[in-house]
């Protein structure tokens, strides 16, 4: 699988997982998970920075260099390396150089700080432009757009499924086979979707962790009192800080349950009672009119569990069946089945980019044997 033009991640700057830049979300681990649509994280990440009013901001800085310096501190934070420009000029015609970013120079974005491997010429002008953010980088928001997508998601596979609101799988279908029997390509499933209307709540689901992150920033500071009377009340910034996370937490809550989405979105479920006999569910059966005669229609609800129960089955062994939720370790990796399955290898199957295919999933859970004593 090759991997062209730049991509984007943090720290990793191989990550292939998040596509290019700009595209949301951006991680620098494997992805467990399919990537989620580009197109509706970009929009959840522009409301995010609406309100955090930490938006793009232009930047030019000028400054003649000494012939000694290599490093040069830039007028402000957080600069955006994808839309940095640097040029050395020594004001003649044609004596413009434009600069290449990890080749003539490395940028230290947090800071604001250009590094030269070698130190410019005397005289010579450096222009520096591009934009830069108050508080957060693009790849930092990225990875609050993903972990609320996630968040926002988590269980709506089973209560949605068959519609467009879908965090997880199922897949859109299993990858072709090959004459081998074999998957001929990675299965790796296509972005998550999720409907418009849930956008705004996500959204304030990252504004709410990015605020978090400006809060433990600002409390590791400590007020300022001055000799002459001048007091900065940093605790004062906190306080406003965890006041806006109380409102905005109210406020997730109140469209969660209007829209029936999200983390706090109302369900309605019946009472199951366990035999005190049998220590087994108690049998429910389907609601119907007094006078009906019809012969009693028996529901399947999903169990109610605290975690999914696992059964690890060794090596994995291509004359073996295979159920979902099975452990088996090959080549390795250990992996856990999405699907039924017989034969179908996972080094085949698993793309080791996103870790994760149709059939078969990278994962780290312990082995252990789950099922009857």
């Amino acid at each position: 699988m090759s991997v062209t033009g730049p991509v984007s991640g943090l720290p990793n700057p191989y990550d292939v997982t998040a596509g290019t830049p700009g595209q949301y979300p951006d991680t620098d681990q494997g992805l467990p998970y399919p990537p989620v649509n580009p197109s509706s994280t970009q929009r959840i990440a522009q409301m995010a920075r609406l309100r955090l009013r930490d938006l793009p901001r232009p930047f030019i800085a000028r400054q003649t260099c000494s012939g000694v310096a290599f490093r040069f501190e830039l007028p402000v934070e957080n600069v955006s390396a994808p839309n940095l420009q640097v040029v050395l000029t020594d004001t003649t015609a044609g004596g413009t150089t434009s600069l290449n970013l990890g080749f003539d120079f490395v940028l230290d974005e947090h800071g604001g700080v250009l590094v030269f491997s070698n130190a410019p010429a005397a005289g010579i002008l450096l222009v520096a432009q591009g934009t830069y953010y108050r508080d957060l980088l693009p790849p930092e928001l990225d990875l609050y757009v993903r972990t609320a997508y996630i968040q926002h998601t988590y269980g709506m596979d089973q209560q949605w499924e068959g519609t467009i609101d879908q965090g997880y799988p199922p897949y859109p279908g299993p990858p072709p086979l090959a004459v081998d029997g074999q998957p001929s390509a990675y299965g790796t499933p296509k972005p998550m979707m999720i409907s418009e209307v849930e956008e705004y709540p996500i959204s304030i689901l990252v504004t709410i962790m990015a605020l978090w992150d400006m809060a433990v920033g600002i409390a590791q500071q400590h007020d300022v009192h001055t000799p002459d009377g001048v007091t900065i009340p940093i605790g004062q910034t906190w306080n406003q800080i965890m006041k806006m996370i109380e409102g905005l937490d109210a406020q997730y809550k109140a469209l969660s349950a209007a829209l029936g989405v999200g983390l706090y979105r109302i369900t309605q479920s019946r009472l199951r009672r366990v035999s005190r006999t049998t220590k087994r569910l108690v049998p429910i059966y389907r609601s119907k009119e007094y006078d009906d005669i019809t012969w009693p229609q028996r529901e399947m609800p999903e169990i109610d569990v605290t975690q999914k129960m696992y059964t690890y089955q060794g090596t994995w062994d291509p004359e073996r069946p295979y159920n979902q939720q099975d452990l088996i370790d090959y080549e390795n990796h250990r992996y856990v089945a999405l699907q039924p399955s017989t034969n179908v290898d996972p080094l085949r199957d698993v793309d080791p980019k996103t870790g994760t295919g149709y059939y078969w999933a990278y994962t780290t859970i312990n082995t252990g044997w789950v099922g009857w004593w």
